[in-house]
């Protein structure tokens, strides 16, 4: 039980009052500034970072190299005039090489800062720089002459036209819309440049001998017509300075001669759709000097409103992207401003309720482990205590904190009267079984001896056989009743004034196995083989108990062994007690099954696991548990030398009596037998060969699978049919009466034998009563030695013994 001392310190009331609710209101509207600063850095934030990038990258990177790729235009200019030339001179090719390979250096130097850009940027970087490798190869076959000019013409295209798609994707990355239009526009005046550069290229290699191929022809036609439609396209998209700019390039003298020349050679020209002409003459109207100047002229220009233009448009981005970058910065600093300071607020907040939630939390762990455990064994030692007192408030707050801490004490109280309920149900119920238990001893009492009495003047053998059916049904039955009483935490009121010495407990632990299916009940302890019992006595309050715990395990051995094989009962002296092991060559228990069952005996179970359906076949060995644990009993099964099943039972030296055994067999009266004894077969080698026979062929039944809560190893299943056995010749006494049961000495057998004075009863009397006497010799040793020494040890005295569990008061004993 726990104090008022022990709740949780009470927080602000303030903020208490507050209520839960709203402070969880607060801790969502920390959290909704912040999932709006997040968007805003998300949906303009970093659009106008990127923006700001891409400015800067084109400024690095895409307008250094314009200049680059329009010397590259020149040297494909250069490269197609000396290949059409044969007596051509290689040093102003050399020249235009150097201009560009310097160029491109510079190029490729500031594209390493394109190496973070996305996919679409640096997929198309990477295919540009892998057809400039190629550059070198191209120049050597160009100045060795062993070059196509249509392949050279086609590579430079490649090489530019990678370009083109790479400062394409740049402009289309960009996430403003204009800013994005005069990007594209930039890139249409490169790729006008690009193709005024061609056209001028196919008519370098037309000038040498006047004449062009007639694809080449048609392929001049388009790219002229392509690159004047396309400059006056991108002109409505230019910036106000690139457009006039734009204005100064058309309308100048250069422009304008080489418009004029285009338009000439396309006049003079034969039809373009005449197939039939594999070469086209065409007169120029200007030298090849005169027409490099000029294309070289206007392809500079073009270049430099490229470079304007795409200067213009990357500062007009980075300009962009940095205002709304720093536009964005401030409102969302504003926005994360106000965040914190909610922030600050909800986390006080949310520490306050984290920490009641916290104290709550330990405080039912403490009621669940340590309160109502010790509440309930106060239960269970006054069942009219008042228990809601006990049960302490774990928050007193005002808040739903406060209303979960009431309504867990109102559940904690609900659920200790639900204990308390059943808790005197329990006792209840235990009082009324003990008690009936205890009733139903005395009419089997009486049925005992009423049952005896007959047998005594019985003479039909058949009807003694009957007799000594129900005499044996009638001590199992009391057996049953006994385990009632244990259960209920009682001890039957049958005991004993004497030590009784252990040889004879597990006779009669024999003689209460179920009994065989055939008309021999005698045969069947014939088949137990009893050796090395140790000369003890066990204490005469404990001896029923000991006798119930070697009774169960022998029963099992019993039913789950062939019914031709032996069981044997072994007994050793150990430094604490003593050792019984009950061996059968039955069908044995897999590992598994042989844990479960040693775990049942180490702990056994409550009552509650009684309510499974395969748990109630197993009541034998869930009293041997019980009733073996009160009396400080060891019981462990392992796989017997017959592949069969072996129950060790260790009996502690607190059950043994502590006087010598010749004095507890002098006050047994009858009880004293000879070692030897009719009673149970001999163990010999051929039994033990015919064992091992009997487990490859038993037709006994398999024994089942011990449940992991309860169960014996072999307590359940069917018994089996048992066929008739035939009873070995008995013997008698000179006076006519039974041997007595036989006392143990060191070296003696349990062989059967005729001892000195003893005649075959059969041998003096008539066939007619043969029977008769055979019949009753054999059946009134099972019982005639049990019940003379009951009657023996009623008149004794006795010294006082500790019983294993509390006396009934005298008036219950003699209910």
């Amino acid at each position: 039980m726990y104090d008022r001392h022990s709740a949780p310190a009470q927080p602000h009331r303030r903020l208490q009052s507050l209520g839960t609710r709203l402070r969880l209101s607060t801790l969502t509207l920390v959290a909704l500034l912040g999932v709006t600063v997040l968007l805003g850095v998300l949906q303009i934030g970093l659009p106008s970072l990127k923006l700001k990038i891409i400015g800067d990258g084109v400024q690095e990177v895409s307008v250094p190299a314009v200049p680059a790729l329009a010397e590259l235009q020149a040297e494909r200019q250069h490269a197609l005039a000396y290949l059409a030339a044969p007596g051509a001179d290689a040093a102003a090719l050399r020249q235009q090489q150097t201009l560009t390979s310097q160029g491109l250096e510079k190029m490729q130097k500031a594209s390493e800062a394109l190496s973070g850009a996305p996919p679409e940027i640096t997929d198309r970087l990477t295919a540009f720089t892998k057809l400039l490798d190629r550059l070198p190869e191209q120049r050597g076959l160009i100045e060795s002459r062993s070059a196509n000019p249509a392949q050279v013409f086609s590579y430079y295209n490649e090489v530019l036209d990678a370009a083109t798609r790479l400062f394409d994707a740049q402009a289309r990355f960009v996430p403003d819309v204009e800013i994005t239009q005069s990007a594209i526009a930039a890139v249409g005046l490169f790729r006008v440049s690009d193709n005024m550069s061609r056209a001028g290229s196919l008519a370098v290699g037309a000038l040498a001998n006047q004449t062009f191929a007639a694809g080449e022809y048609q392929r001049f036609q388009h790219l002229v017509g392509a690159y004047h439609n396309e400059l006056d396209t991108t002109a409505q998209y230019l910036g106000p300075g690139v457009r006039d700019r734009y204005t100064e390039v058309v309308e100048g003298s250069a422009y304008q001669r080489l418009s004029g020349i285009e338009n000439a050679l396309i006049a003079r020209g034969p039809d373009p759709h005449r197939s039939g002409d594999k070469e086209i003459t065409v007169s120029f109207p200007v030298s090849a000097r005169e027409w490099a100047d000029l294309t070289s002229t206007v392809s500079r220009q073009l270049v430099d409103l490229t470079v304007m233009q795409a200067t213009t448009t990357a500062q007009a981005a980075a300009d962009t992207g940095s205002e709304v970058f720093w536009t964005t910065a401030l409102v969302l600093g504003a926005l994360a401003a106000a965040a914190v300071a909610a922030a600050i607020v909800g986390v006080r907040l949310a520490r306050q309720v984290s920490r009641r939630l916290g104290s709550l939390a330990q405080g039912v762990h403490r009621v669940a482990t340590d309160n109502v455990p010790e509440l309930v064994r106060v239960l269970h030692e006054d069942d009219d205590v008042d228990i809601r007192d006990d049960v302490v408030l774990l928050d007193e707050g005002p808040d739903e904190i406060g209303g979960v801490a009431s309504r867990f004490r109102d559940a904690v109280v609900a659920d200790l009267e639900a204990r308390r309920r059943e808790i005197l149900l329990r006792k209840g119920t235990t009082r009324v079984l003990k008690e009936l238990a205890h009733r139903i001893q005395l009419p089997v009492a009486r049925l005992l001896s009423t049952v005896l009495a007959a047998q005594e003047k019985e003479q039909n053998p058949n009807v003694l056989r009957l007799l000594y059916a129900i005499d044996h049904e009638v001590v199992r039955a009391r057996r049953i009743a006994d385990h009632m009483i244990v259960l209920a935490g009682d001890q039957p009121r049958r005991q004993r004034r004497n030590p009784v010495p252990l040889f004879h407990i597990v006779q009669g632990a024999a003689t209460e196995t179920s009994p065989p299916e055939g008309p021999d009940p005698a045969g069947q302890l014939q088949r137990f083989s009893l050796q090395n019992i140790p000369e003890v006595s066990v204490k005469p309050l404990l001896a029923h108990q000991v006798a119930h715990v070697l009774s169960e395990l022998m029963d099992n051995a019993v039913r789950y062994s062939p019914p031709e094989s032996q069981i044997r009962v072994l007994g050793e002296l150990t430094a604490h007690g003593v050792a019984i092991e009950i061996a059968d060559a039955g069908m044995g228990l897999s590992r598994q099954a042989l844990e479960s069952a040693n775990k049942l005996m180490r702990n056994p179970p409550e009552f509650d696991v009684m309510v499974r359906e395969d748990a109630i076949g197993h009541l034998g060995f869930f009293v041997v548990a019980h009733l073996s644990r009160a009396l400080g009993m060891i019981v462990a099964f392992q796989t017997s030398a017959f592949q069969g099943l072996s129950a060790v039972v260790t009996l502690p030296s607190e059950l043994l009596a502590s006087f010598p055994q010749e004095e507890a067999m002098a006050d047994s009266g009858d009880w004293a037998a000879p070692a030897q004894s009719t009673w149970f077969g001999p163990a010999t080698e051929t039994t033990a060969e015919h064992d091992l026979a009997l487990v490859a062929s038993s037709a006994g039944p398999v024994r089942a699978e011990v449940p992991n809560t309860i169960g014996s190893a072999h307590d359940v299943g069917p018994r089996h049919a048992r066929p008739p056995m035939t009873a070995d010749p008995v013997v008698s006494a000179p006076n006519g009466e039974p041997p007595p049961l036989p006392r143990r000495r060191r070296g003696a057998s349990l062989q059967p034998s005729a001892p000195p004075g003893v005649v075959h009863a059969a041998a003096s009397l008539p066939s007619d009563e043969i029977d008769v006497a055979t019949t009753r010799t054999q059946l009134s040793q099972l019982q005639r030695g049990t019940e003379r020494g009951r009657q023996a040890a009623a008149a004794e005295p006795g010294p006082p013994q500790s019983p294993a569990w509390p006396r009934e008061d005298e008036e219950s004993r003699q209910r």
